[in-house]
């Protein structure tokens, strides 16, 4: 706030939402702010692989090395192979990259970082009541609300997981107080919310690589609950908070670990794979069915801000 002239309020509130004191979903987090965008929004593509390889840089020195997630709310509607190979090389050094889908309504898998094979791209869902006519319902049978895509949400096979990103209540910056917030809405809000859950996972499992974290996230998701995606996407709703500690997903969550059945199975541990405490083999589930277990994850890993 000492600079001259305004400044966008878009990083504070998602730095609220993924660790803030009072709205951050992981609020014993440290944040490490790192700016790439203009005031107004804009950057080039030099200017954010400058901030990433900065991110890695960072992380690099630390001692002890702090496990780490890097939050992206931002994105652009083109391929760049040089961001796709730095999301990689970041996950390469055990630095998560969460990243918001996009706002276009369109398919996530046009544009970098989002479409980066290594990344885990978040979309957006707001609650929604269901539409009465005479006392009907429109749509069919719905419970009285009900998680739905936002309608600026990007969605398509880039997209893992979906998270809150309608109406975000979060900090924004002020010169004059520390209590400003700002209602705001986007898969900007939605990436942090899941990247807060991730620095959760890493600071119950600090020896958790990516991958560990990202089969953790998908193995405590809600299948088949959102409406109005297409039907490519996966339909994973996050979940976090206090069901993390619940005995029974403290102890999915831990099988997560990638070396835990290195010596007893030949079954490779990807991202996209949920396995279960005493079984060794990965089990899908149907994401398009609501009854699934929860205990399962297939997906395109992937990412975009």
């Amino acid at each position: 706030m000492s600079r001259p002239g305004a400044c966008s309020t878009h990083g504070t509130h998602t730095s609220s939402t993924a660790a803030g004191t009072l709205y951050g979903v992981a609020s014993a987090a440290q944040i490490v702010a790192v700016q790439v965008l203009s005031c107004t929004g804009s950057a080039s593509d030099r200017m954010l692989l400058d901030g990433m390889h900065w991110v890695l840089e960072h992380a690099l020195v630390q001692s002890p090395r702090r496990p780490s997630v890097i939050s992206m709310s931002l994105g652009g509607q083109t391929r760049s192979k040089s961001i796709d190979e730095m999301v990689r090389t970041l996950l390469d050094f055990g630095i998560l990259v969460v990243a918001a889908a996009g706002n276009d309504s369109f398919d996530a898998c046009t544009g970098s970082p989002a479409a980066a094979a290594e990344a885990l791209t978040i979309g957006a869902v707001g609650l929604t009541e269901p539409i009465l006519v005479d006392g009907n319902l429109v749509d069919g049978p719905e419970p009285p609300t009900f998680d739905a895509k936002a309608d600026f949400s990007d969605d398509g096979s880039c997209v893992n997981l979906f998270a809150p990103g309608v109406e975000i209540l979060a900090a924004v910056p002020s010169a004059h107080s520390r209590h400003y917030t700002s209602i705001m809405s986007g898969t900007s809000m939605a990436a942090p919310m899941a990247a807060g859950v991730a620095l959760t996972v890493r600071g119950l499992y600090p020896e958790f690589s990516p991958d560990d974290v990202t089969r953790a996230m998908y193995c405590m998701a809600v299948p088949g609950i959102i409406t109005g995606l297409s039907s490519h996407t996966t339909n994973y709703m996050i979940q976090g908070g206090s069901q993390l500690l619940e005995s029974a997903n403290m102890e999915l969550m831990s099988t997560q670990r990638s070396n835990i059945l290195a010596s007893n199975t030949a079954v490779p541990r990807d991202a996209t794979q949920c396995f279960r405490p005493g079984v060794m083999t990965a089990l899908p589930v149907d994401a398009t069915d609501p009854a699934a277990s929860h205990h399962a994850s297939h997906a395109s890993h992937t990412l975009q801000p």
